[in-house]
């Protein structure tokens, strides 16, 4: 691996290289913030007259390192680098070990995550990419997360970021909810990179896909801090008796080795 290419690629998929411009307070997740709220209404009231409110977040080098409260508005990935070279050292195990299968993402955004696999992997290597690529399904229990249009990205936009970085070889899109697709995917996995958010998606992708990880190969949940991801974790693992060592990656993910 050129670790240095790889440096560079990582500051660009996170957007570290130049200040984070103003975004619309639409996308702003912080909806609890009073201040959010205000502006959300502002915001309604300027649409009539097709202006829009935008307000400047100051997101930190450390934050992007260790990961970030709010979403990185131009980035093409919103994990953290910390994640990232995660993502460079598990690709480099399993070359060395030999560990057989694909590299999996289950939520993908904008690509950014994979694209970095790609970087990382040769190309016989495949990646695959799972995705409704039209935002997160509607949960009565967690329904926040359908309402962020922020994360709905097309899998043409998404085709076409891999392009831009010269990394459109050998991949694979599986479209559509993970309760509806992921059985169908039977090929082995040597990374599966779980990025569902709810717990009814990260229960989809572990109950469907972890069988298929090989031996010497690796889970990565990405959501492991919020607490109904985390649960939906612990109810797996304690249903199948599974012994995994759980080592933190940043403030937000976790990865663990399948034995």
């Amino acid at each position: 691996m050129n670790n240095a290419y790889l440096d560079l690629l990582e500051k660009t998929l996170t957007f570290s290289l130049w200040p984070e411009p103003p975004r619309p307070v639409t996308v702003i997740e912080r909806r609890d913030l009073v201040s959010v709220r205000i502006a959300r209404l502002i915001d309604k009231v300027l649409q009539r007259f097709k202006l829009r409110l935008c307000a400047e977040l100051f997101i930190s080098d450390d934050e992007r390192e260790n990961g970030s409260t709010y979403w990185f508005w131009m980035a093409h990935t919103l994990v953290s680098r910390k994640r990232l070279r995660n993502i460079r050292d598990l690709c480099c195990d399993i070359i060395v070990e030999n560990v057989p299968g694909a590299f999996v993402e289950c939520g993908v955004w904008r690509g950014g995550a994979s694209i970095y696999a790609r970087a990382c992997l040769p190309e016989d290597r495949k990646i695959i990419m799972c995705d409704s690529f039209e935002g997160l399904p509607f949960d009565p229990k967690e329904p926040r997360y359908s309402q962020q249009d922020f994360l709905s990205v097309s899998l043409e936009e998404v085709k076409q970021n891999f392009k831009n970085y010269g990394m459109d070889k050998n991949l694979e899109f599986v479209k559509g909810y993970f309760c509806d697709t992921l059985k169908n995917l039977k090929e082995p996995i040597a990374i599966l990179r779980a990025d569902g958010d709810m717990y009814s998606s990260t229960l989809d992708i572990l109950n469907n896909l972890y069988s298929h990880v090989s031996p010497g190969g690796y889970v990565i949940i990405d959501d492991y801090s919020l607490q109904p991801c985390a649960m939906a974790v612990s109810e797996f693992l304690d249903r199948h008796k599974i012994k995994a060592n759980l080592v933190k990656i940043d403030n937000a993910a976790v990865y663990w080795k399948k034995v």
